[in-house]
């Protein structure tokens, strides 16, 4: 049998200790049950990552990485900003499905210890990139092109629509029978609803004749 190169073997470490580490939380998951679940050798697994931390932070982070090009191309666009929330939930969105455990994830992981997942953020740039977002959205809202909202209610309306129907999926797979692709379907037609809530926080001018936005169709 042909033995694994290097990055097969890396990234087979990194798959096993994200489960482990969504299933059990960063405290009560060891090196040596990430070993045993790679199948190598504890020596081996320090090999590639010294400590549980750093493995913690290349599991974490490198998910969260692959979201700056987005973001940063986002914020550079000259678009409005109800253009750059949706291009925002998109993006956020299809990141999901790719990572379906990234939400429940990071909801335990925020219960667990915030502080600890805010200094991981940190140290792929993220939280500069989350900086950025909010500066954004605040300035927008000193120039009268948004509604003045305190800015919980936009991050909560943002990850809570976003990530709520993640967390729940087995609810809706157990009461309606949507599983695999069709719940990827039902996620990408959510995104519209999404977007039209965020509308109704912040959007200065938008709605009917009555002043009421109307829902997607």
């Amino acid at each position: 049998m042909p033995m694994p190169n290097n990055n097969d073997l890396e990234a087979r470490i990194l798959a096993v200790a994200k489960d482990l580490f969504v299933k059990k939380g960063f405290d009560e998951t060891s090196m040596s049950d990430i070993a045993v679940a790679a199948g190598i050798t504890r020596p081996a697994l320090h090999y590639y990552f010294r400590t549980k931390e750093r493995m913690f932070q290349a599991v974490f982070g490198g998910i969260l990485e692959s979201l700056a090009p987005s973001i940063e191309e986002i914020l550079d666009q000259d678009t409005t900003a109800m253009e750059k929330i949706s291009r925002l939930v998109d993006t956020y969105t299809e990141k999901f499905i790719q990572e379906p455990s990234l939400p429940l994830f990071i909801m335990m992981e925020i219960q667990r210890d915030a502080g600890h997942l805010v200094e991981t953020a940190s140290h792929v740039r993220i939280m500069q990139y989350a900086s950025r977002v909010a500066g954004y959205f605040r300035s927008e809202m000193d120039k009268g092109n948004i509604n003045r909202v305190p800015f919980y209610s936009l991050f909560y309306t943002f990850f809570g629509l976003i990530s709520y129907p993640f967390l729940t999926r087995n609810l809706l797979d157990a009461v309606s029978g949507t599983s695999g692709s069709d719940f990827e379907a039902v996620m990408r037609s959510w995104k519209r609803y999404v977007v039209f809530h965020l509308g109704n926080l912040l959007e200065v001018h938008a709605g009917d004749s009555r002043g009421r936005r109307i829902v997607p169709e």
